[in-house]
């Protein structure tokens, strides 16, 4: 489950074994959007994070390096930061001198969004 919060419009989600992505936010819903089902309200309860994976870094044009036995992801347009696994199973976003763990994707679309204002390219 997800806390409205966490969201803003055009983060994608998991609904129903499905990826949607965020249309509108009110305090009570969330209502997404599916090219193949439309529209729709449904309850925060129902939603959940897209773990952040290998598969989904690399379609979200991340590319993998090598660099002293950790993994590191770095953006292919204008580097801000980087990522590298982390012994927990999550990944550490590295900016300069301050690292975050995240978990999901809707987490790194915040993140990419507050540093850039861009939306990140996904290709899901």
């Amino acid at each position: 489950m997800i806390q409205a919060i966490d969201l803003r419009l055009n983060n994608l989600v998991k609904y129903n074994n499905d990826y949607f992505k965020i249309a509108a936010l009110t305090e009570d819903f969330p209502y997404l959007n599916n090219d193949e089902f439309g529209h729709g309200i449904v309850s925060y309860d129902n939603i959940f994070g897209i773990e952040l994976t290998e598969d989904i870094l690399v379609k979200c044009w991340w590319v993998k390096e090598i660099y002293e036995d950790d993994i590191w992801y770095e953006k292919t347009y204008p580097v801000i930061g980087q990522l590298c696994t982390s012994s927990k199973g999550n990944y550490i976003f590295d900016i300069e001198t301050d690292t975050l763990r995240i978990y999901y994707l809707h987490e790194l679309q915040n993140l990419i969004y507050s540093l850039t204002k861009q939306e990140l390219n996904i290709q899901l």
